[in-house]
């Protein structure tokens, strides 16, 4: 598989991501539910994973309301939920990743862009824009 694209729902917080219990922390269930939803699409759309390959992954997040929101907090819950749904094995996978938040969007939505890694592939390009058309298209 060269390329994937998904739209998937917008994922928990990793504010809200953890409970911990007693001295365990576990997986809330926020986090569980995401997790089942997202390993559903991609049974659902008969996705195939990316078997131990090093990836790249373009992110768009449109958060669901205009609350602050650090974008990096998006990805932990996110990347497991991908690992769950075997979109990859292992999301150590990922050696190149590029995060964009834009607008809110009436209940959020995060579109991923998963291809295989192109080792120093940015460095053939004058500029990060030409960069980003070349693998954005």
């Amino acid at each position: 598989m060269a390329e994937l694209i998904l739209e998937l729902p917008y994922p928990p917080s990793l504010n809200s991501y953890y409970r911990h219990v007693g001295n365990k922390v576990l997986i809330s269930k926020a986090g569980r539910e995401y997790r089942e939803r997202i390993k559903t699409i991609v049974i659902f759309d008969g996705i195939k994973g990316f078997d131990k390959v090093d990836l790249q992954v373009i992110i768009t997040c449109y958060p669901p309301d205009n609350r602050r929101r650090d974008i990096d907090n998006t990805l932990k819950c996110l990347f497991d939920s991908l690992t769950h749904a075997q979109v990859w094995s292992d999301d150590s996978q990922v050696k190149r990743l590029f995060v964009e938040k834009k607008e809110p969007l009436e209940n959020g939505q995060v579109i991923l862009k998963i291809m295989e890694y192109q080792k120093n592939d940015f460095f053939l390009y004058s500029s990060l824009s030409q960069f980003f058309s070349k693998i954005c298209r």
